[in-house]
């Protein structure tokens, strides 16, 4: 959920940056349980944009031939490298194909067993199956 509602506002609405204004408590990104940090969902979430998208980076297009697709995708040029969030709405897994993205990419997942992981990378992406409600951040240098 927090994960469309930063693409939203950094894709429609213009955005230039984009905080939580309750990171601490219940309701937030941590949380402090009998003196325990306690990570939420909404962390990991977030840590696909605060981590890998730097100041300077310039958004660029991103296009989806699929009309009733449940991905939601927003992209970034930082100097040689683009950064891809790509955020997986459906409850099952979906086919994602890449084209113009060639090079060495290093793939960071969120879903039900991984926390914004480095969980794949290679020479080059042209197609794979992204997780279902899940979250991934592609680096493409």
């Amino acid at each position: 959920y927090m994960a469309n509602i930063i693409i939203q506002d950094l894709k429609y609405l213009g955005a230039v940056s984009w905080c939580s204004w309750t990171a601490v408590n219940g309701d937030g990104l941590i949380d402090i349980d009998n003196g325990n940090l306690k990570l939420f969902n909404r962390y990991n979430a977030y840590m696909h944009f605060s981590r890998f998208i730097k100041p300077g980076a310039v958004r660029i297009d991103t296009m989806n031939n699929k009309s009733d697709s449940q991905i939601e995708s927003i992209a970034f040029k930082d100097g040689d490298s683009i950064i891809l969030v790509l955020v997986n709405n459906a409850g099952d897994s979906q086919k994602i194909e890449f084209s113009g993205m060639r090079g060495k990419y290093e793939m960071y997942l969120s879903d039900a067993t991984h926390n914004c992981e480095k969980y794949q990378s290679g020479s080059m992406l042209l197609s794979h199956e992204m997780p279902p409600r899940s979250i991934e951040t592609i680096i493409v240098r």
